[in-house]
């Protein structure tokens, strides 16, 4: 991926964070916050450290992870867990479907050779995801899939304003999100979104790309089918 100095910087930092944190524990509470099953009050190292009964070295380490993955926020005067309830959830998404939208337009006038083996690798491993079941790895692979696309383009500015919305907490609420079948029409939706990306098709990489952002998907009706008909309407 060819990108700017200051653009690549913040792409890999983005990247980085798209991790697991490795800590079962910290792993339960990620979920936790996904589904919006925690209050919304002031969090501090230290109130990570008594919940885990850990040292205040532990609790800065943690929630210095915690906020860069998203599942903390800054509320002006505090820190609070990220609000990540369906309201929420559906705003930040729109956001998040825009910025791709516009940027899978945008690619028409450039040369995507460089990024299309990083685009279809992903690709391939969001597949290899959604064979599994896995909806976490499938959504955080297309989560990084898109941060490729986003940075192709050059844009510092576009790029951090994406980067403040596409975390690691985005990626696992937007898992808890779907519903059966949900990992198969990722999967299905993000291939056809590359191909199209190679075929400089960029009006059906767009309808893709905001698509999946609130792909619903509807009992008795197999994926593929289901997506071949929302692309024809």
């Amino acid at each position: 991926m060819k990108t700017a100095d200051d653009v690549q910087v913040l792409y890999d930092q983005a990247a980085r964070d798209l991790c697991a944190l490795g800590d079962p524990r910290l792993e339960e509470l990620k979920w936790r916050i996904a589904r919006s099953e925690l209050q919304y009050h002031s969090v501090k190292p230290e109130l990570l450290a008594e919940l885990f009964h850990e040292t205040l070295e532990w609790g800065n380490s943690a929630f210095a992870a915690l906020r860069a993955g998203g599942f903390i926020q800054h509320q002006l005067t505090y820190f609070t867990w990220a609000r990540l309830d369906a309201r929420s959830k559906s705003y930040d998404f729109d956001i998040l479907a825009a910025i791709e939208a516009i940027v899978a337009m945008q690619c028409r006038y450039f040369d995507l050779t460089p990024i299309l083996p990083a685009l279809e690798r992903l690709a391939i491993s969001i597949e290899d995801s959604a064979e599994r079941e896995d909806l976490l790895d499938v959504c955080i692979n297309a989560q990084h899939l898109f941060l490729v696309l986003v940075a192709s383009v050059n844009s510092p500015d576009l790029f951090r304003e994406y980067t403040a919305l596409a975390k690691a907490s985005h990626a696992y609420a937007w898992s808890t999100s779907l519903s059966e079948g949900g990992a198969a029409c990722v999967s299905a939706t993000i291939k056809g979104m590359v191909q199209a990306l190679a075929d400089r098709d960029a009006a059906t990489a767009a309808r893709a790309a905001t698509y999946l952002r609130g792909m619903p998907i509807m009992p008795g009706v197999a994926p593929s089918q289901h997506l071949a008909e929302r692309q024809a309407t």
